[in-house]
């Protein structure tokens, strides 16, 4: 699978990246919020990349949850060299007070009706994450839906003409609210 975020250099991101060796970088910024301002690059903050960075580097969970030392994604690449793995691996390497930053940890008959989206070429999160979920909410007794988008990326639906492009399979989304609300 081609990768669409562009290598980046993590040098460049030691100010924004544990152990924030300048003192953890201030939340506010100056960068005015507009459309496409991702995709602008003359800002030269390096935060705007940094969650592609972290995506690179294997260590978003880190961040994600707070946990760097010890670091979760090291727990968890662990338990993905094992041959054989349980959810319950997965359950005693994450704290008991970041379960719920795991939906695949919680599902039960509880679980409310969900339907996924996501695109076959998602390089980001790998669409093996929501076949994933989807099963374990069927398993669960639960209403799913999964809606594939063939040949899409990571945040196809922000592309200009998604919406036109994408209707029917927009309109499946919308039924199933209707449906579950």
């Amino acid at each position: 699978m081609n990768r669409s975020f562009p290598r980046l250099d993590p040098a460049e991101f030691l100010s924004h990246m544990y152990p924030y060796t300048k003192g953890i970088p201030a939340s506010e910024t100056d960068i005015p919020l507009s459309p496409g301002f991702l995709d602008d690059r003359s800002t030269k903050n390096p935060r705007l990349s940094l969650p592609a960075l972290l995506i690179q580097e294997a260590c978003f969970l880190d961040y994600y949850t707070g946990l760097h030392n010890p670091s979760i994604s090291e727990a968890l690449r662990v338990i993905f060299k094992k041959d054989e793995r349980t959810a319950e691996d997965f359950k005693k390497a994450i704290p008991k007070d970041k379960h719920s930053l795991f939906p695949q940890l919680l599902v039960d008959s509880k679980w409310p009706p969900t339907i996924l989206l996501h695109g076959t070429e998602d390089d980001a999160v790998f669409i093996e994450e929501s076949c994933n979920m989807r099963n374990l909410v069927k398993e669960a007794g639960v209403p799913v839906e999964l809606i594939e988008f063939p040949g899409a990326p990571h945040t196809f639906d922000l592309f200009p003409g998604a919406e036109e492009r994408y209707k029917i399979e927009f309109d499946r989304v919308r039924d199933f609210i209707q449906k579950y609300l």
